[in-house]
């Protein structure tokens, strides 16, 4: 990976990351009213709570 962005980003520099970022391991109580199987379409867009 490091040798194709190598030869493709010449005309400045980049980094590589690595580690768990924004993706979340499972879903949480609120995806699953949201969006399971028997979801609560009073739910979708209204709010979603604050990050912790």
């Amino acid at each position: 990976m490091r040798s194709l962005c190598d030869g493709f980003f010449t005309e400045f520099p980049y980094r590589f990351q690595e580690g768990r970022f924004i993706m979340k391991t499972a879903p949480t109580v609120v995806d699953y009213a949201k969006y399971g199987p028997r979801a609560d379409t009073t739910l979708i867009g209204l709010a979603d709570p604050p990050e912790r």
